[in-house]
């Protein structure tokens, strides 16, 4: 979570690679963990700018409640897309 953005991105020629090695589709793979890392990214403040504005604007929300709603957001997030996302991926390729 240190900087999950940067992280993400630069793990998704590394996800297609070994994706390739072993034959799995790798569309469904990438599209979850660049959601999930993306997702993520908000939760903490170190882990992209964007999360960083969001915890120093102390006028509209609390630290706690970023925490509550990021979160949150991140675990219904991965669960739609494990639900619904790789199923229909994997029909449509």
């Amino acid at each position: 979570l240190c900087n999950s953005l940067v992280i993400g991105m630069v793990l998704q020629p590394v996800i297609q690679t070994y994706c390739g090695a072993t034959g799995a589709n790798a569309a469904p793979i990438v599209a979850l963990v660049t959601i999930f890392v993306l997702g993520s990214a908000a939760v903490t403040p170190a882990a992209s700018p964007f999360a960083a504005i969001l915890h120093g604007n102390r006028e509209w929300f609390t630290r706690k409640e970023v925490y509550k709603y990021t979160s949150m957001y991140v675990i219904i997030e991965t669960i739609i897309v494990m639900l619904v996302g790789i199923p229909l991926a994997n029909i449509l390729v």
